[in-house]
């Protein structure tokens, strides 16, 4: 260096930011931002990667992913039997006739309360006849509707999403109600072929929602079926039914899978769900909830394929799952679409549960009505019930959706009790009384008189 070179000054103001410590200095923050943004596209990318790749397999496996797919997918198989044309337009014609407006006084279909047993005075008996005297077009097109038993693929478009127009769907249980209304005027007045007709057109009504893709139509599925139940288990004991009848309900209960038709559910919510993690404000995290959904919803469809306990366990793990979630902050925003749109999976499984549960023990104790009517004891087990009066190849189908094991038999005086532990997981005797439970029956079953 010459002399007349000098060498460079360092200011005071340098001198003092050089010796600030490293986490103080703008080019570490501004790495450190840098390297934290990079990582958190990183992981977006490659959770969007990984979801894009399980949506392709579902696609793959012929399942749909969104709400079009859906629409799309949301047929009746080549296998099945389509009744849409025959229960549409009665389903149309009785929502037409506006039950509600002409019967608001009557059981079921208005604010009437549930009628005495036959041989009991009902004091609204005759109103009822006079009025289903006007209604006798829709019940004979159910009946003839029930005659042929499939499956429908309501007219919903499900394309829509939330926006889909579910009416047709709701409104079928009006149907129902009409039919249950029948059953029990036949029934005070000594009609038992008419009863087991519009019980028989409750169960196929029932049965044509085995395809339904998400799970508000599943629970009106059940609710059909608790109806039909309500009024089977009302009239067995009294009923003078022949064993070809008493035999053609059977077939009509052993026909509809709860548990398929709850995976049905389970496919549907999850295009549904996925679609709607669209419309939401979830920025970088909408990935990180998608991931999640369709890791569940794997999860729900393998478990309904594969056990009624397996799907509680699985529901059990979820609901879990989600109240470690609504304890963190961090993942109530992460998870935010999840925790917001996941559905009441462990709810619709007990529902679910309980309607097979049902389904199982009216079969059972019709089989041991076919039994006693042929000039049988009265079977002190299920293994004393002979094999003819059960639809073929059904029996080792009847189990306990609650414990895995065989259904339950008890005798209560003059009372023959085939029953499920119910959702307590608990075996209550055959507690199956409603009015005696505070409502709600501990375990679940059918009874029957006996001698």
């Amino acid at each position: 260096m010459s002399e007349t070179e000098t060498a460079p000054q360092t200011s005071s103001v340098d001198r003092e930011f050089d010796s600030r410590p490293f986490y103080r200095k703008k080019r570490v923050w501004f790495g450190g931002i840098a390297a934290v943004m990079a990582s958190l596209g990183a992981f977006v990318f490659w959770n969007s990667w990984v979801n894009t790749s399980l949506k392709d397999e579902l696609r793959a496996n012929g399942m749909p992913t969104n709400s079009k797919e859906l629409d799309a997918w949301y047929q009746v198989s080549e296998d099945q039997t389509d009744v849409t044309d025959r229960w549409v337009p009665v389903i149309k014609q009785v929502e037409e006739l506006k039950l509600e407006e002409h019967a608001e006084e009557l059981p079921f279909l208005g604010t009437g309360e549930r009628p005495p047993l036959p041989g009991e005075e009902w004091n609204e008996l005759e109103s009822a006849e006079e009025f289903l005297a006007e209604m006798q077009t829709p019940i004979v097109a159910a009946w003839k509707a029930s005659e042929v038993g499939g499956v429908a693929r309501y007219p919903v478009d499900l394309s829509k999403g939330i926006n889909a127009d579910l009416s047709i769907c709701q409104d079928s249980r009006k149907i129902t109600r009409l039919l249950r209304l029948d059953a029990w005027v036949a029934a005070h007045r000594g009609d038992h072929d008419r009863v087991a007709r519009d019980i028989q057109a409750m169960l196929a009504l029932a049965h044509t929602f085995s395809n339904e893709p998400i799970l508000i139509s599943s629970l009106i599925q059940f609710a059909h079926h608790s109806m039909a139940c309500e009024s089977l288990g009302s009239f067995l004991s009294k009923a003078s039914w022949s064993d070809e009848q008493m035999a053609s309900l059977q077939e009509e209960l052993i026909r509809t899978d709860a548990r398929r038709t709850l995976r049905m559910g389970f496919i549907g919510e999850r295009a549904g769900c996925l679609d709607m993690l669209t419309l939401l404000m979830l920025g970088p995290t909408r990935a990180t909830n998608e991931r999640e959904m369709l890791r569940f919803f794997s999860a729900a469809v393998a478990a309904s394929e594969s056990s009624w306990l397996d799907l509680f366990e699985m529901a059990d793990s979820f609901n879990a799952r989600v109240m470690r979630m609504a304890r963190s902050t961090w993942s109530r925003i992460t998870h935010m679409g999840v925790m917001q749109l996941m559905p009441a999976i462990k709810q619709a499984s007990v529902v679910a549960a309980r309607t097979e549960s049902e389904r199982h023990c009216f079969i059972v104790v019709l089989a041991v009505k076919r039994h006693l009517l042929a000039g049988g004891a009265v079977p002190g087990s299920l293994d004393a019930i002979p094999e003819q009066y059960f639809p073929e190849g059904a029996r080792e189908k009847l189990r306990d959706p609650f414990s895995g094991k065989a259904l339950l038999l008890t005798r209560d005086g003059e009372r023959l009790i085939v029953y499920s532990i119910g959702e307590d997981f608990n075996d209550d005797g055959g507690a199956v009384d409603d009015a005696k439970n505070g409502g709600r029956s501990i375990d679940v079953g059918a009874a029957i008189e006996v001698p």
